[in-house]
């Protein structure tokens, strides 16, 4: 899969989302619980990290074995996510601050 800016993002917004995902792939700390999370997910689904950002923005992962499932948005606003997955559960998230 694939994470990146949305085509026409100016260039202000393009260096900021640059900045953010380099100085992530940086500073990410291997603790003994994200190394724990990481090999499970490797060893689940055949999940390979991105260890790049690309010019244009874009990271790469690659997932061998992708979960089967799907998750339909219900009601979405700046406060609220509602949100139903394939197997009927019904979730409702909230936003709270500014």
């Amino acid at each position: 899969g694939q994470l990146k800016p949305a085509a026409g993002t100016d260039d202000a917004l393009h260096k900021q989302w640059l900045d953010t995902f380099r100085t992530a792939q940086k500073t990410k700390k291997r603790t003994f619980g994200t190394m724990v999370k990481n090999g499970m997910l490797r060893l689940m689904m055949g999940l390979q990290l991105p260890d790049s950002v690309a010019e244009d923005g874009t990271v790469s992962f690659k997932m061998n074995r992708p979960p089967h499932g799907y998750t339909d948005i219900l009601y979405l606003d700046d406060k609220l996510r509602v949100t139903r997955g394939n197997r009927g559960s019904i979730v409702a998230v909230t936003r709270e601050g500014p």
